[in-house]
């Protein structure tokens, strides 16, 4: 184990190419190690078993074709403040191995592989259930050009895996490839938890441009918002949003096939003009809300429900909003399709813009909005 304070001036200074366990470097609490940059970590212990907690380990730039980090016990942070390079020659490989529940934080991610059929696990084989953090800078999470369909992240690699992935100080976006199978795999039996607030606190913007993939269990989080972008989406495990947080989803894509529960003050919402064909089961908590985001001054953004199971539990607010000064015309939109709010209490938020007139449900049991007509000026000379 390394105890103390170390800071290498040059990436030469730095060699950490070990991989069993009588020979993985170590740092212990209280101690650290800052590098310029570091290539070929394959096991850099931050803390170990048999009650070592954690130090600090930061590099500018990671370059390494293996496991990234093999954190046991509490505490402990691994920072990447530039970029984490990874390609993956031969193997699925880890980003925390076993016991982990201490932070890693990375600016930029970048994924590549040689092979295809190649994930990075944030977390490996359920070890004891340790929550694995993982925050990420405004790089983002990106697959380099040239990466396999296959290759993907993964939160989890097993039963009672608990990943938390976090925005590190800025909005980011993960990514996708061509002709990509998968670029967010969300394993089977394992809680993934997308936050929108970054580290002190404040709401951010999470963009998922990549494609959602497998069986496991999604929980948005935060005050902020997670926008769902990719029309390949095959998810088909259950999603929850909580506190305050948005999941927006965009026209032509959908969270997947699995049941979605929006909680009390939480929000499912339409990203811009265009129909959103929802994938699974919906339930509204009572306090719940819809959001509507108009990019097109005539045409609405629509959820469609038709075919898929609704629960109304109590009162849904209805929260309406427009991109870059669009004002829709004067008239009525209807919002849903589906027919699934006969008899429900549906009302406007009361944010909405001034435009908006009414919002109610109509005969069919669509929600729809009434938009106040533009005024007309007349002068009398």
């Amino acid at each position: 184990f390394l105890n103390g304070a170390y800071n290498l001036s040059t990436a030469e200074d730095w060699v950490a190419n070990t991989y069993s366990d009588d020979t993985r470097w170590g740092i212990s609490q209280g101690s650290s190690l800052t590098v310029p940059s570091a290539s070929d970590t394959v096991e850099l212990a931050i803390g170990q078993a048999d009650s070592v907690d954690g130090g600090a380990f930061t590099a500018g730039v990671v370059r390494t074709s293996s496991r990234i980090c093999y954190c046991c016990n509490a505490g402990g942070e691994y920072v990447v403040t530039n970029e984490l390079v990874l390609t993956m020659p031969g193997a699925d490989r880890h980003l925390a191995y076993q016991y982990s529940t201490g932070a890693f934080k990375f600016e930029k991610v970048t994924l590549g592989d040689q092979g295809a059929s190649k994930w990075f696990y944030f977390a490996n084989q359920s070890h004891n259930g340790y929550a694995k953090n993982i925050w990420i800078g405004a790089g983002g999470l990106n697959l380099a050009d040239g990466a396999s369909p296959d290759t993907a992240y993964s939160c989890g690699s097993g039963a009672n895996d608990v990943v938390y992935v976090r925005p590190w100080h800025s909005d980011y976006t993960i990514g996708t490839k061509s002709n990509s199978t998968a670029d967010l795999v969300i394993y089977r039996g394992t809680v993934a938890h997308i936050g929108t607030d970054d580290e002190i606190g404040v709401a951010r913007t999470v963009t998922c441009d990549g494609l959602i993939h497998y069986m496991g269990a999604v929980i948005v989080e935060g005050s902020g918002t997670f926008v769902v972008n990719n029309p390949g989406n095959d998810h088909s495990g259950t999603w929850t949003i909580n506190d305050t947080a948005t999941v927006a989803v965009k026209p032509g894509s959908k969270t997947g096939t699995g049941a979605v529960t929006v909680n009390a003050g939480a929000t499912f919402a339409v990203s811009e003009s265009g129909t959103v064909a929802h994938g699974g089961a919906l339930t509204l908590a009572a306090g719940a809300a819809l959001g509507f985001n108009f990019t097109d001054k005539e045409a609405a953004p629509v959820l469609d429900l038709t075919d898929k199971t609704v629960a109304v539990n109590g009162a849904v607010k209805v929260k309406v909003s427009s991109a870059g000064g669009v004002k829709p015309m004067g008239g009525k939109y209807v919002l849903t399709s589906g027919g699934k709010f006969v008899d429900a209490n549906v009302s406007a938020a009361a944010d909405v813009p001034k435009w908006v007139k009414s919002v109610s449900v109509n005969d069919d049991g669509d929600i729809v909005l009434v938009v106040k007509p533009s005024g007309v000026s007349v002068f009398i000379r």
